[in-house]
């Protein structure tokens, strides 16, 4: 007797094809499964963030309005999107579905369909903690939903270490399995740079937000007046901006990439990129600040120049580069650890430990690779 053929539904706020960052992840997934035997439901794409449609796979479309009272319209097409879910289900014999949450309406959606029915595999795929940054009332009520959502979950899936080891002692009846975002970054051979007589340069790359401005502050002051030091900010936002956010000095550097070659060859001439996350923020951020794994890391770790993660020691980010060993760790505010942290690192990162981060670094990079994350990926529904 053959076994049964696997159909898979992916229910998914938007459809591949939108520049916005769930939809991409999606996209960068999709492009490395099969294209039989997988299918696509997800409200149209704005409009204003179109992409090219380069999806293999069967997608279909439920109606949405983009103009003003959105929210009731993306609530509102939970309905049709239920129905077109019903006749894709019946229509293509469907046995499993993907319930992608960083929108709630998309994973309500999913959830209804998966308990329509019952004999379908069920996997909530979160991009984000949901009832985690809820408060008040409402996570009263969103929490009782996300504990339905998981009991009808075969598994739940999540997008980074961080967030299992969150959510595991909350829900220890439910099987928590990583999917880590694929990283499109990749390495790129730097130009051989005499740095004996130079700066001492350390780049940033990204926007300039309120989850990096507490510890940028602090840093880029106490390197302000220091002539050893360089600061390069890779990034689309102005000087003015960031000269009002008070992070940038006489002497700073600004400068926006084009391609992801130019970008990564900066990267890779830096002396050491810097990723900083605040340290005081409201207690309904706290989860989420635990949790968050910032697709500017990937960038980072497939560089050739070390990192400083600059961040509370129990946040994953800091966790994880510290069990690993990959990169530099500063865990404070005070003015007078950062330049004490700051002198070690002149020497450090342009020597023999600044070398093993970086191998450490490029070799975690592996485990975001297309062909890792879609092997598990596939592993772990049984695809």
């Amino acid at each position: 007797m053959s076994a049964k053929k696997e159909k898979l539904l992916f229910v998914v706020r938007a459809l591949p094809f939108e520049a916005a960052g769930t939809p991409v992840v999606i996209q960068n997934l999709l492009d490395n499964l099969p294209k039989d035997d997988i299918y696509v439901l997800g409200r149209r794409p704005d409009p204003a963030k179109r992409l090219s449609n380069n999806v293999k796979q069967k997608m279909f479309t439920i109606p949405i309005l983009y103009t003003k009272g959105y929210r009731f319209w993306k609530y509102f097409s939970i309905i049709p999107g239920f129905l077109i879910g019903l006749w894709v289900v019946y229509r293509y014999k469907i046995t499993k579905i993907v319930g992608v949450f960083q929108d709630d309406a998309s994973l309500i959606l999913a959830y209804r369909l998966a308990m329509f029915f019952p004999e379908i595999e069920f996997y909530p795929y979160l991009m984000d903690l949901y009832a985690e940054q809820k408060e008040g009332k409402e996570k009263v009520s969103i929490t009782a939903f996300q504990q339905d959502v998981f009991r009808r979950a075969k598994k739940v899936l999540v997008c980074n270490e961080g967030m299992k080891l969150y959510l595991d002692p909350l829900y220890t009846t439910t099987e928590f399995v990583t999917i880590p975002i694929i990283s499109l970054a990749k390495a790129c051979d730097s130009v051989s740079i005499d740095n004996s007589n130079r700066k001492f340069n350390i780049v940033f790359s990204g926007s300039v937000n309120e989850d990096r401005l507490e510890p940028l502050r602090v840093l880029t002051k106490a390197i302000s007046s220091d002539a050893r030091f360089e600061f390069t900010y890779l990034s689309n936002q102005t000087e003015a901006f960031l000269r009002q956010q008070s992070v940038f000095y006489d002497g700073f550097k600004l400068h926006f990439c084009k391609s992801s070659d130019e970008l990564m060859m900066a990267l890779n001439n830096a002396d050491l990129l810097y990723l900083p996350i605040r340290f005081t923020f409201p207690e309904r951020l706290k989860a989420q600040m635990m949790t968050c794994f910032g697709a500017k890391v990937y960038d980072y770790m497939v560089s050739n120049t070390p990192i400083l993660i600059h961040a509370p020691d129990y946040f994953f980010n800091y966790t994880y580069f510290e069990n690993n060993q990959a990169a530099f760790l500063l865990n404070s505010l005070e003015e007078s650890k950062v330049i004490e942290k700051l002198e070690v690192l002149l020497i450090a990162a342009r020597g023999e430990e600044g070398r093993h981060i970086v191998t450490r670094s490029n070799q975690l990079a592996q485990e975001f690779s297309r062909e890792q994350v879609t092997s598990l990926f596939q592993q772990t529904i049984g695809a």
